[in-house]
């Protein structure tokens, strides 16, 4: 397995920097198509492009392995142990709307558990990496979570998947946090773990996680030291519907209040 993923990483890293700058072109352009999926929920020619390279490289590279990806959902079906998890353009609205704060996420996982994971924003330059056991990283520094505590100065940002009980959940627990201290939604989950794990934020909720938009992430806060559960308290898993990510500091104390919210 250890030499799987390192393969993975030798081949992931380079080939998410070749996405990205096409993906900058097209970003500093107007030359891109949106269309909606259903409701809000947007779509670019940049998702199709990266998706098809990703693709198209996994299956080269690891025939044998499954994928399973946003935009078309399982690319590749096999007996395979080792699954890829792709969003392709993770905040593909913010994208859309010529906001930078976009980035591609890739995750590995073995027998359901994400042992690789790399989220890299092309105009931000900003790559993050981490192999189960091994730390996280971005540009090459290594990981480790804060350690506030302070309710107070809790500085949590929140998502949320697409079904109607996630969006209705999310706006339930805006509206508490809103006027009970700090939360903001930044269009990015890949994104918003990526900064748990630097120290920047120190939690971010999802009601109605998707693999393909916390998958990478949440390997990314294991490394660095921090904590991912669900609304239960259960660790995250494969199978969990909701995610609370944090510094380790926190979770126990918001559980309750999200519960109580819900």
């Amino acid at each position: 397995m250890k030499d799987t993923v390192n393969q993975a990483f030798t081949l992931l890293e380079p080939l998410l920097r070749e996405i990205g700058e096409e993906l900058k072109e097209i970003f500093f352009s107007t030359n891109f198509e949106v269309k909606y999926k259903e409701k809000s929920e947007l779509v670019t020619t940049a998702d199709k492009l990266s998706e098809d390279h990703l693709i198209k490289t996994i299956k080269k590279n690891f025939p044998d392995h499954n994928i399973l990806s946003e935009e078309v959902g399982k690319a590749h079906n096999s007996d395979s142990d080792f699954l890829w998890v792709i969003d392709p353009v993770d905040g593909t609205t913010n994208f859309a709307y010529h906001n930078p704060f976009f980035a591609i996420a890739v995750s590995l996982f073995y027998k359901n558990e994400v042992v690789l994971g790399m989220i890299y924003n092309p105009v931000l330059n900003e790559m993050y990496w981490a192999k189960k056991g091994e730390g996280a990283y971005f540009n090459g520094k290594k990981l480790q979570v804060n350690n506030n505590k302070d309710l107070e100065t809790l500085r949590l940002t929140y998502c949320h998947g697409n079904t109607d009980k996630s969006i209705n959940d999310a706006i339930k627990l805006y509206s508490y946090f809103k006027k009970q201290g700090s939360i903001r939604q930044l269009g990015s989950a890949g994104m918003e773990l990526a900064l748990v794990a630097r120290g920047i934020i120190d939690a971010f909720v999802v009601p109605g996680a998707l693999r393909w938009d916390v998958g990478a992430g949440i390997l990314l806060i294991r490394e660095a030291g921090g904590k991912v559960v669900d609304f239960t308290g259960e660790e995250w898993h494969f199978d969990s519907k909701d995610m609370l990510a944090d510094n380790g500091k926190f979770y126990q104390q918001l559980l309750p209040i999200i519960n109580d919210v819900l």
